[in-house]
């Protein structure tokens, strides 16, 4: 079987050790890449912690007013809906357990 022809490559002469050198070579002004990793795309995370996406149903008409009320929190809806669940939480949490553990009594 014949060997394949491939086109000369600029890599086909690539050689560590000379990279190594120049990179230490202090008058190189050449940056070279040494992470090999992928760029990461789309929009950078600003969330601290762990979150996990729910979809939830929302009545039309409340959608206006949601509009108007979720600019005071720079436009983000995601956190107008989260602070107003930690309020709630925060002050009704202790109850909404007593419920839950009065109906397991009914099972």
């Amino acid at each position: 079987m014949a060997a394949k022809n491939f086109k000369k490559s600029p890599f086909d002469n690539f050689n560590i050790e000379t990279e190594v050198k120049s990179k230490n070579d202090k008058s190189n002004n050449i940056d070279i890449i040494t992470n090999n990793e992928p760029k990461k795309v789309g929009r950078p995370k600003t969330k601290q912690g762990e979150y996990k996406t729910i979809n939830i149903s929302v009545p039309v008409g409340f959608l206006e007013k949601l509009k108007e009320v979720k600019e005071v929190y720079q436009g983000n809806l995601t956190l107008y809906i989260n602070k107003l669940i930690e309020k709630d939480l925060e002050e009704n949490y202790n109850k909404y357990l007593e419920i839950v553990n009065s109906l397991k009594l009914f099972k």
